[in-house]
């Protein structure tokens, strides 16, 4: 029952990541573009751009939390998930696990359209040490979302 609840959330959460994730993705890449294009000068657009990205990947994580348990969720299917046959701490796991999970895979697929995030950074960032750090944020703050989202919830 946890495995497929899991699913259903999975397929619902996915879609939605990888649309937010790839529109920040072609911002950034029409933007780049559009400042190469009219800036004759080379100059260091590409490490901003990844720090940009490296940025938005930590930032991402509160919505992507508060996701797990938003108000279409609280309107239309709360009730549903307290009338199944399984716990509570396995069914809020599995939308928890299933959110955690479509996110992280947008967020790969986001570091595999531009592999130079982390690689190509100022000489001053380390992009391991970069990219763990916001990482590490964005885990922070979808613990954070998923808890604010469930504090702030209203009573069904």
């Amino acid at each position: 029952m946890a495995l497929r609840l899991f699913i259903l959330e999975f397929r619902r959460a996915v879609f939605s990541f990888l649309v937010i994730v790839l529109g920040t993705a072609a911002a950034c890449f029409l933007a780049e573009h559009v400042y190469l294009h009219f800036e004759k000068a080379p100059s260091n657009v590409h490490e901003a751009v990844n720090l940009l990205i490296i940025f938005v990947i930590g930032i991402l994580g509160f919505p992507s939390g508060s996701r797990a348990f938003s108000s279409e969720f609280k309107e239309t299917s709360y009730l549903f998930l307290q009338s199944l046959p399984l716990a509570r701490e396995r069914a809020w796991l599995a939308l928890v696990l299933a959110n955690l999970s479509a996110s992280l895979i947008s967020i790969v697929i986001l570091i595999a359209l531009r592999p130079s995030v982390l690689t190509t950074l100022p000489e001053s960032y380390q992009p391991e040490g970069a990219l763990l750090a916001a990482l590490l944020a964005y885990l922070s703050l979808f613990c954070a979302g998923c808890c604010f989202s469930l504090l702030f919830r209203k009573v069904v």
